[in-house]
């Protein structure tokens, strides 16, 4: 149109991408979640029971290391490098969880700084591929790895944690928020408090796409 080769622009004929294509609402059943433990290699259970009782991001879990573990005050504490919101992130502890972790951390070489590895090697999100192919296969409905955080997400709401809570667990805390929510830290014992009223059992699997 500038050099006047056209008159009109062809691409107002086409029709826009929808952001809600690729839009996935998931949630693993409690019964599923316990049959896909059943299904995997001994080092990769521990990682999806990590998913699942935390809300955990994979590249989070991955990276996660022993001297993010405080066990005095049943916290992980995440650098804001290995978030994805470049930022620091604290994700309580269960007490499910926290035997989970001391199991993974006592089986680990000491020489390894990671939490979760593979005969002594950290694990990487390549090696999940076969693993979760393992978890799924016997079930009605195949869900994503990342649906264990969406899982999370319902699980935590419906257990009546606060929404400020979840955001600030998941990772979401950062976002913009009004001026009244953005004084008053939340401290480590609120979080605590919050992780010990999950619930992990409303309902069946379900699986929704846009398409």
């Amino acid at each position: 149109i500038e050099l006047g080769k056209l008159k009109v622009n062809p691409c107002r004929d086409l029709k826009s991408l929808s952001q809600r294509d690729g839009e996935r609402d998931a949630y693993i059943s409690h019964d599923d979640y316990l049959i896909m433990l059943d299904e995997v290699a001994d080092w990769f259970k521990p990682i999806i029971q990590c998913a699942y009782l935390t809300g955990m991001r994979r590249n989070e879990i991955v990276e996660l290391r022993k001297d993010h573990v405080i066990f005095e005050k049943r916290m992980i504490i995440i650098p804001a490098g290995h978030t994805k919101e470049y930022a620091w992130k604290r994700v309580p502890v269960c007490m499910e969880l926290e035997s989970v972790l001391k199991d993974s951390i006592s089986q680990t070489d000491s020489r390894c700084g990671y939490v979760f590895t593979i005969n002594g090697h950290q694990t990487n999100p390549e090696s999940f591929k076969r693993q979760w192919r393992l978890a799924v296969k016997n079930l009605e409905l195949k869900p994503r790895f990342h649906d264990l955080r969406a899982t999370w997400k319902v699980n935590a709401r419906n257990s009546g944690i606060e929404e400020e809570l979840r955001r600030s667990i998941m990772g979401h805390g950062n976002r913009s928020r009004e001026v009244k929510e953005r004084y008053g830290r939340i401290l480590d014992a609120e979080l605590v408090q919050a992780i010990d009223k999950m619930k992990y059992d409303f309902g069946p699997t379900v699986i929704l796409t846009a398409k």
